[in-house]
């Protein structure tokens, strides 16, 4: 999987410029599905800026970093981390995690299954958006086809009782 990206910067006088315009190549991560990184900071941007994206380490941002995440999932996959898979997030067995993120959730082609705690689900299609407030929750794409989807992920805090 490849991703187009053009950056939209500032020159030296302020003037809009690209920045970039290239292609990003995805990596599989297992278990968590096929993952193009194309953005990622551990804290507010300051403009005007050259473009450069500032490329963060890992996949889930701190309180106010982001992270924008392009995913591929195949047909009859269930998201979640491989045994002995690092991701800096509890994943249980079913697939059910939280993350320490507010995370707007964009399919952009397929479908996806969504289930919260109290085993309901929902059914994204393609333009569905699902805003998960660090909220427990799993994915998987029951459909018979590949689902895109597109995870832009801010870095939130979670409150000393750690649940609503």
């Amino acid at each position: 999987m490849t991703i187009r990206r053009i950056v939209i910067g500032h020159d030296p006088s302020g003037a809009s410029v690209i920045a970039s315009d290239e292609r990003l190549a995805g990596m599989a991560v297992q278990g968590v599905g096929l993952l193009a990184t194309v953005w990622s900071a551990d804290g507010p941007a300051v403009y005007p800026d050259a473009g450069q994206d500032p490329a963060a380490p890992g996949l889930y941002p701190p309180v106010g970093g982001t992270r924008l995440v392009v995913s591929r999932y195949a047909p009859g996959q269930r998201v979640g981390a491989a045994e002995g898979q690092s991701t800096g997030v509890a994943w249980e067995e079913d697939g059910m995690h939280r993350t320490d993120t507010t995370d707007f959730v964009l399919v952009v082609s397929g479908a996806l299954t969504l289930t919260v705690d109290n085993g309901v689900e929902r059914v994204l299609g393609a333009g569905d958006v699902a805003v998960m407030a660090g909220a427990r929750h799993a994915w998987r794409n029951d459909s018979d086809g590949e689902t895109v989807v597109a995870f832009f992920m801010v870095g939130a805090q979670r409150s000393e009782g750690g649940d609503a």
